[in-house]
């Protein structure tokens, strides 16, 4: 395929970035450097994306869901308290799954702090981790939410 760099028909950017996921959205990007390169040049930074909003609201349903199930099947949260040496037994909230299952899980794996530098990808690794040990212990399993969930 021969590919015409002068035929091309040049589109001036309206955003900062670009998240480029199909084939007519790259001659799109192409068009729009065919511009910057007319217009003094660009730099081009290229970065994996984070987790996607629909991830995010997925993350969200699935803590959701998951503190329903451990609660439904009788696996309480046990808080212990350092000061009186006592313990609570407490349900869990989406919440509690998210700060003492999901970020530890996360941080194990990825080494990250937060959810919103993950990647795509890494969202997948971390559900499918954290739902093979949760099953493991407690034979509660969660399938992570599809974009119907929410």
């Amino acid at each position: 395929m021969n590919f015409d760099i002068t035929k091309v028909q040049p589109l001036k950017p309206e955003q900062d970035a670009y998240f480029i996921q199909t084939a007519s959205q790259i001659l799109t990007f192409v068009c729009i450097l065919v511009w910057c390169i007319r217009n003094g040049g660009i730099v081009v930074q290229l970065k994996k994306p984070t987790r996607t909003v629909q991830q995010n609201k997925a993350l969200h349903v699935y803590c959701k869901q998951l503190s329903s199930a451990l609660n439904d099947g009788g696996y309480d949260m046990v808080t212990y308290y350092h000061k009186t040496n006592g313990k609570l037994d407490l349900q869990w909230t989406p919440v509690s799954v998210k700060e003492r299952l999901w970020r530890p899980t996360m941080k194990a794996m990825t080494g990250k702090d937060s959810t919103t530098k993950l990647s795509t990808a890494e969202v997948s690794t971390v559900y499918q981790s954290l739902d093979l040990g949760v099953s493991q212990h407690t034979q509660v399993s969660v399938p992570f939410p599809k974009k119907e969930a929410f």
